[in-house]
């Protein structure tokens, strides 16, 4: 399961890390991780309020259509085929409409929206709500 999850968070932190640059902050300055050098501990502050939605959501999705889930013989990679069906599904979630403030917009796009909202907090223009999303 360890796997599943790290390969799945694995697919959302480029995006998470995107969208921050995007809207002007440093990932590597955060609030609730402490400074770890060279890495981006604000995306590791942003990223927890997808996961549940992109990751863990497709992953219990799968396990419980009873998807044949596998790693490698070693034990610590997933198979070829594992892989590429965790990633049609973090993708699926990504691009699945989902309300946000009175809309339905993409999990990407509301990745996006809250990196930009996070910015206007920190200077002071707009109250930041973290995302909530359903199941």
């Amino acid at each position: 399961m360890n796997s599943l999850l790290n390969y799945g968070y694995g697919m959302l932190y480029p995006r998470v890390w995107r969208a921050l640059l995007l809207a002007g902050l440093n990932p590597h300055i955060s609030f609730l991780h402490a400074f770890q050098e060279d890495k981006p501990t604000l995306a590791f502050d942003l990223i927890e309020e997808f996961r549940p939605q992109a990751v863990d959501r497709a992953i219990f999705s799968m396990l419980t259509r009873g998807e044949k889930l596998t790693q490698e013989k070693s034990g610590s990679l997933l198979t070829t085929d594992t892989r590429k069906k965790l990633i049609s599904q973090v993708l699926e979630r990504l691009g699945s409409l989902m309300p946000y403030r009175g809309q339905k917009i993409t999990l990407e796009e509301i990745i996006r929206r809250q990196a930009r909202l996070l910015a206007q907090h920190l200077q002071g223009r707009k109250r930041y709500r973290s995302f909530l999303g359903r199941y």
